[in-house]
């Protein structure tokens, strides 16, 4: 007998002898003739011998466990063991493979779900012991061999761990999936392995694919995942972002996304949510997509601390009618756009309000990816900012516009450190600031840029203008800025109304500061002009 008081019996040379085993409670094993028809109790010998318990039969002692080495194993048995009879098995397809497990024989009606239930030949069910927060896909049968498609293992473990945590475990391979729904107020969680996007999923330009979703699940959690895209055997879709993450308290942080075949992270109507700490790199649109769908709901979420690279439209984009979110910390570097503040979208559209971007670093922005339709190339590209506060950001080596606010109302801008792009290839627009109306193409809509403060920014070694104002703009003040450009300083023209502009140091190569006539109550004064003071000009 083993540990688990199971017995191994063999023969010698196909000579059939009385073997006797002992146990310690003295029952006794005896191998049977051929002519011996097996009833229930008896252990069959894999080449058909049958051994005969005589005394005390263990399968039928409550007391005693019986091990299998695999669940095949286990459900292939013609063992009918008593209701309550602990069963254990050593590994799912094989012996120490992490599908091990144990579980109590029960009678009744079940569903088999092939990890919580598991079907026996006489009708019973074993009821596996998966007692605590966390489920490993191991236990369901998934086999993160690189090549099985283990979506419906997974997805059961999902399923099956509503308000608990569905354990994605290291393997040498990946595990394949095609699309995987969170449960309500689950975690999916990555311990070290990688779920693989199966070639071909994305096989239709017309379809949306959901790959990692909540299906409008709340308080769901993906945690720590390590996502490889594939986006080179997924190439035909309207929609195939990476992870779409839905609903109130919903949480992304830690993850890891490799080369979706879409946008790595859709953060959508999250309510107090929180996207943070995740690294996405070679996402063929932008990074992550903050959406909302609706200025009724304060989303009061935060993007934060996230690593982007080498995303073709940008790192962030906050889109549609998205309100209240905070976006700060981040780090993007080589993307289209570094943040982008969207004015359009499905249906009604929009655009969104009372959005706070602080403290995010962006660096080599716009070139690496010249050369694609809809060219994105500007550090922030701020659309229709509305009742919002851009503060304390970074930007270095963009090659377009380095923040261009287009419609903005009522925000403020400072503290801002941006850096310019002078080397090959050439710049595009490479102003520091650059602000003007915002015209709908769909419906000629003009929203004019109005009430912004514009103050404390550090602006260097831009290509052309460092603050260059025009297009209707109204009741700007631009202050406190220290400017260094290769072309004008600051430049106002076109119909501006209202515009101060006062204690600036400005220092530029052309001009230090360029006002043209036609514009109404423009005020310039006490600022320092290091050029020369005579820069100051006057355009007819």
């Amino acid at each position: 007998f083993d540990t688990f008081a199971n017995l191994e019996l063999s023969t010698i040379g196909n000579i059939y002898q009385s073997l006797v085993a002992r146990d310690n409670l003295n029952a006794k094993y005896i191998l049977q003739p051929s002519t011996y028809s097996a009833v229930a109790g008896d252990a069959t010998l894999a080449n058909g011998l049958v051994a005969k318990l005589q005394g005390v039969n263990l399968n039928n002692d409550l007391s005693q466990s019986y091990t299998f080495k695999t669940v095949a194993l286990m459900q292939a048995s013609t063992i009918a063991f008593p209701a309550g009879k602990k069963i254990f098995w050593q590994g799912y397809y094989a012996e120490s493979d992490g599908g091990n497990n144990w579980g109590l024989v029960t009678s009744g009606t079940h569903t088999e779900d092939g990890g919580s239930k598991f079907t026996l030949a006489d009708g019973k069910y074993v009821a596996a012991n998966l007692k605590g927060k966390a489920v490993s896909i191991l236990k369901f049968g998934a086999k993160g061999d690189g090549v099985t498609d283990d979506t419906l293992r997974i997805q059961a473990t999902l399923n099956y761990a509503v308000g608990r945590t569905t354990v994605v475990p290291y393997t040498e391979n990946s595990f394949i999936f095609t699309t995987l729904i969170v449960s309500q107020g689950g975690t999916f969680k990555g311990k070290g392995g990688t779920l693989k996007l199966k070639d071909g999923t994305c096989s239709n330009a017309s379809t949306s694919y959901f790959l990692i979703h909540s299906s409008g699940n709340t308080e769901t959690t993906y945690d720590s995942l390590k996502i490889d895209g594939n986006k080179a055997n997924n190439t035909l879709f309207l929609v195939a972002d990476a992870i779409t993450a839905t609903g109130f308290k919903t949480v992304v942080k830690g993850c890891v996304i490799d080369n979706p075949p879409d946008s790595g992270i859709m953060f959508s109507d999250v309510i107090r949510g929180a996207c943070i700490d995740n690294y996405i790199e070679g996402a063929p649109d932008v990074g992550i997509y903050v959406n909302g769908s609706t200025y009724a709901i304060e989303g009061d979420s935060i993007v934060s601390r996230n690593r982007i690279r080498s995303c073709v439209y940008g790192g962030i984009a906050i889109k549609r009618e998205s309100n209240g979110v905070l976006v700060s910390n981040n780090s993007i570097i080589a993307c289209g756009n570094g943040i982008t503040h969207e004015d359009f979208g499905v249906g009604l559209g929009g655009h969104p309000r009372n959005i706070q971007i602080l403290n995010n670093f962006m660096k080599n922005i716009g070139y690496p990816f010249r050369g694609q339709p809809n060219l994105a190339e500007a550090g922030m590209q701020l659309n229709r900012l509305t009742d919002s506060v851009v503060s304390g950001n970074t930007i270095v080596n963009c090659s377009g516009n380095l923040l261009a606010i287009s419609g903005g109302v009522d925000s403020v801008i400072s503290n801002n450190k941006l850096r310019g792009y002078v080397t090959n290839p050439n710049p595009s627009g490479n102003n520091g600031m650059f602000i003007g109306k915002r015209t709908d193409t769909g419906n000629a809509s003009v929203t004019e840029s109005t009430d912004l403060t514009i103050t404390g920014n550090n602006i260097n070694g831009v290509d052309d203008k460092g603050i260059w104002a025009f297009d209707s703009s109204k009741n700007l003040t631009i202050t406190s800025n220290n400017i260094k450009a290769v072309g004008s300083g600051v430049r106002i023209n076109g119909t501006t109304e209202n515009v101060t502009i006062t204690t600036n140091i400005v220092d530029s190569d052309v001009v230090d500061l360029e006002l043209f006539s036609g514009q109404t109550n423009l005020r310039s004064f006490d600022n320092t002009l290091i050029n020369n003071p005579a820069d100051y000009r006057t355009h007819s």
